[in-house]
């Protein structure tokens, strides 16, 4: 890292690179449904007279045992890179300063995603999956861009406008991929099986995507109140984002916006805070498409619009009473899921659940002893 400043310490310049290096061993379980038959040198089953696979054994209990073997799939990889940064800030006044940054950035996958295993669906499933975990999934990289205006206002305010992109290379697909007498060999299935009979599914590197938005926060405390009223503060912030690029299907959970908004009042023995969080719908999982059902059909999370209110009070040094109340206004929040494609759907068609959930409130003491 290097720091430079210039322009009688208005500019103000830092750099650097960062590398990383990740080593990857693990073991996990195998499900083979096929391994409680029994089979020829080949590998193919062996049938009775009526044509049926064999069972190894008429004991259930060691049919499970056969079919599911405990780290019975290993793997071994590692990857690295470099990662270079770059912010600038410059103090336009003394109360306003203009920020930008750059950053290349790695996300690794979850544990999930890369623990070795391989799943295959019943003998009966038409057609017959084999679920592999790539335990060579790479992370996704991103260019990150971001400029800021801060603003340090007198009187106890402060408050900042962002622009931001992030550009996401490689991120996670998922990847069916067509049977071949080669792919049937290597995970144990009889080579001679119809190839339309299966499919092998997996999760790979390629999607591509662009997360762009704006976040503006501002921050007032009320520095003009008597002394007893002091320490009186009110906050909001506001984040809208928006999303495309080929991986834009697999960003479940994505939140286009975000509203929050609040007081504290901090005094010597007694914090109080009050948080309003308002959030917009958000997409969840992908809908198997039907005859009734039109591709490009999601879950959605509804809007939620939440209250937080909290106290903690200092008897002595040690020694605090506390409470808090969760959702108290309108007694409660409603979770909504709903299924659409995005605005095809009529409203009154779009709602699958809504469920009720009212207050929750805690008081208690704490202390250090």
């Amino acid at each position: 890292r290097g720091d430079l400043k210039l322009f009688n310490d208005r500019l103000w310049l830092v750099g650097g690179f960062r590398y990383e290096h990740t080593a990857d061993e693990g073991t996990g379980p195998l499900n083979d449904p096929s391994a409680v038959y029994a089979k020829d040198a080949n590998g193919n089953y062996r049938l009775d007279a009526s044509g049926q696979r064999i069972f190894l054994t008429n004991d259930a209990f060691e049919r499970i045992k056969l079919q599911y073997r405990e780290r019975g799939a290993t793997s071994d990889r590692d990857y690295d890179g470099w990662f270079p940064s770059l912010n600038a800030s410059y103090t336009l006044r003394d109360n306003l300063v203009a920020r930008v940054g750059y950053a290349r950035t790695l996300s690794r996958p979850n544990l999930n995603f890369i623990l070795p295993g391989v799943t295959y669906s019943a003998v009966t499933a038409n057609p017959q999956t084999i679920t592999v975990v790539n335990t060579g999934l790479k992370p996704w990289t991103a260019d990150n861009f971001d400029v800021t205006l801060e603003s340090y206002l007198v009187k106890g305010g402060s408050g900042a406008v962002s622009v931001f992109r992030k550009d996401i290379e490689d991120f996670f697909t998922s990847v069916v991929t067509p049977a071949t007498p080669e792919l049937l060999e290597l995970y144990g299935v009889d080579s001679t099986a119809s190839l339309a009979d299966y499919q092998i599914v997996t999760r790979g590197n390629g999607g591509y995507a662009r997360i762009q938005g704006m976040e503006f926060s501002y921050r007032q405390s009320f520095l003009f109140l008597p002394s007893w009223a002091r320490g009186l503060q009110a906050f909001v912030s506001y984040t809208t984002l928006s999303l495309d690029g080929s991986a834009t299907s697999d960003f479940t959970g994505f939140n286009p916006r975000t509203l929050s908004w609040g007081v504290n009042f901090t005094r010597p023995r007694l914090v109080v805070k009050f948080n309003m969080a308002l959030q917009g719908e958000t997409r969840r999982s992908p809908v198997n498409p039907s005859a009734a059902i039109p591709a490009g059909t999601y879950l959605w999370q509804g809007e939620k619009r939440r209250s937080f209110l909290s106290a903690e009070y200092r008897i002595s040094r040690k020694l605090s009473l506390f409470g808090s109340v969760n959702d108290f206004l309108e007694g409660g929040f409603d979770e909504i899921q709903k299924r659409h494609t995005g605005g095809g759907t009529p409203g009154y068609a779009q709602y699958q659940r809504i469920q009720e959930w009212g207050m929750t409130a805690s008081l208690g003491v704490k202390g250090d002893f």
